[in-house]
């Protein structure tokens, strides 16, 4: 349970990372291009914020095997969206939460015993 929480964790962290990702693109915007200091800033973070992701994921993997901890990864196409409604005021409609609980479903079977 502890790895799966671990696991968790790692897929929390790349949803951070692609709002940041999306939120570096909107500033890119008003900031007249993806490679003004704002954007540039943003994107950065998203970055350090995946490769803190990566280390995590690896040390998780030296303690469990991918099977086990890698379906945990879909969980990010829900996690995301939300994110992305609660942060940046995204719509979503009726065909993710049916989509989302594919995906939770999925990710049960194949996590679990």
């Amino acid at each position: 349970m502890r790895l799966q929480l671990a696991a968790l964790g790692c897929v929390l962290l790349l949803a951070v990372g692609q709002i940041a990702f999306k939120a570096a693109a909107e500033a890119s915007v008003s900031a007249g291009g993806l490679l003004a200091p704002r954007p540039i800033a943003i994107a950065i973070g998203a970055f350090a914020i995946y490769g803190i992701a990566s280390i995590l994921w690896m040390l998780l993997l030296q303690r469990a095997p991918i099977s086990r901890v890698y379906p945990l990864m879909g969980l990010a196409f829900i996690i995301v969206p939300l994110a992305a409604h609660f942060a940046l005021g995204e719509i979503l409609g009726l065909r993710y939460l049916v989509g989302s609980v594919l995906i939770a479903c999925g990710v049960v079977i194949a996590v679990s015993g």
